[in-house]
């Protein structure tokens, strides 16, 4: 019995410190994120393990869908997408499953409305989302 115990509670101890030592953005690969910038674009990404991702979005208007790349370094989220542009958000922490968090633009002004979902289940947001 005492060794059961004591297994389970090491099991449990080893969970708890891999969770803990979890990096920020570690959240992100595999998973989703709807995003709302605060000039009204919006969209859909998919995460890839391999850095790559699928954003699907629309601003003023035109929707469209590109692949490209992300990283997370130095305490910033980057991606980069085909035909579009380079965009980088300060990202100080990991973050939490299905909480709105907002980032702010590491070039400028722009704010971000990110929120980051399990595996595929982030959906496009609706206009006018970003203060909702």
């Amino acid at each position: 019995m005492k060794t059961v115990i004591l297994t389970i509670a090491a099991g449990a101890s080893a969970l708890a410190t891999t969770a803990a030592s979890a990096a920020p953005g570690d959240e992100l690969a595999g998973n989703s994120a709807e995003v709302v910038r605060s000039d009204g674009a919006r969209g859909r990404i998919l995460f890839a393990r391999d850095g790559s991702l699928r954003f699907t979005g629309k601003y003023e208007g035109h929707g469209f869908d590109t692949d490209g790349g992300w990283t997370l370094a130095n305490g910033q989220l980057c991606w980069d997408l085909r035909n579009h542009v380079h965009e980088c958000w300060v990202y100080p922490q990991q973050l939490m499953f299905d909480a709105p968090t907002m980032l702010r633009s590491a070039d400028g002004p722009l704010g971000l409305r990110f929120t980051v979902r399990y595996g595929t289940g982030a959906v496009m947001p609706k206009d006018g989302a970003f203060n909702h």
